[in-house]
């Protein structure tokens, strides 16, 4: 259950689309815990690991000042273990990186280890080689 809760939340699905595409027994209920759980987290006004990461991204995305000083604040970017970056914390990039795009990302697929909390090393590392032609990655396969 609390699987498919971090995908159906990586794919910014909210508790009731995901009930509304539910036609069986155990789909339906995983999308009504994963509602209780979204709402008893508002009512003791708590956050989770998955909450902070998305929180983040909307500051970032909604608030063009905060965006703004923190791709001030970093010049330069270097993650370490890229392919471990889930999708949610990959946009967070983007916007951190901003049109400047001074990024350099080491990562091996061969050591990808939280896939469980849905980073997908191949798709990461792809995506990084689109988005950032004229970028530093490093993929390093060491099998």
């Amino acid at each position: 259950v609390a699987g498919a809760m971090r995908e159906a939340r990586e794919s910014r699905a909210r508790p009731e689309s995901v009930l509304t595409v539910a036609n069986d027994f155990y789909p339906v209920k995983r999308a009504q815990v994963y509602g209780a759980y979204q709402q008893s987290r508002k009512a003791d006004t708590a956050v989770d690991f998955d909450d902070r990461q998305m929180l983040a991204l909307r500051l970032l995305r909604d608030q063009s000042d905060v965006r703004q000083f923190y791709q001030d604040l970093f010049a330069y970017i270097l993650i370490d273990e890229f392919q471990d970056t889930s999708p949610i914390q990959y946009d967070v990039l983007k916007l951190l990186a901003g049109d400047r795009q001074q990024l350099t990302v080491v990562g091996s697929p061969s050591q990808a280890i939280y896939g469980w909390r849905g980073a997908h090393a191949e798709r990461i590392l792809t995506q990084f080689e689109l988005d950032c032609p004229t970028q530093q990655g490093t993929v390093l396969d060491q099998t």
